[in-house]
């Protein structure tokens, strides 16, 4: 699968952040798919099986933290950037503890958020490569 073809499955309650993220990774060849809470991110997590999802970090309702761990559950393998305009130390590391891919804080660039999204799909990419060889040394 090639970067053009991936999608990306972003959150986060200022719908017009969301709206902007999306255009941003759509005019990077992306398949973009926004909405606006924790809820329907995992529903749209379920029904589309994304490559990526990138998360705000404090949302109304479901949260950021509690997002990523409910993904783990019926998405262990996605990979998570969590993007938040109230960094710390501390939530960044809790934010990887949780098996983030990567945190981003706000305000940052395009070229940021394109250069994170593309590692995350090289690591996806690279997982699912070595999970299929580890399959194939078992069966040989």
């Amino acid at each position: 699968m090639s970067e053009a073809q991936a999608s990306v499955l972003v959150v986060d309650d200022d719908r017009e952040m969301a709206d902007v993220l999306c255009d941003v990774l759509r005019e990077a060849g992306y398949r973009s798919i926004g909405t606006n809470t924790g809820a329907d991110a995992l529903a749209l997590a379920k029904l589309e099986n994304p490559d990526v999802l990138v998360s705000d970090l404090r949302m109304s309702g479901m949260g950021g933290h509690r997002l990523q761990l409910e993904l783990k559950r019926i998405a262990p393998n996605l990979p998570v950037v969590i993007i938040t305009a109230f960094g710390s130390i501390q939530t960044a590391v809790e934010s990887m503890k949780l098996g983030a891919f990567d945190y981003i804080t706000k305000p940052f660039s395009n070229d940021e958020l394109l250069l994170v999204v593309s590692r995350a799909l090289e690591n996806r990419q690279l997982r699912q490569e070595v999970r299929r060889l580890r399959g194939e040394l078992a069966h040989s």
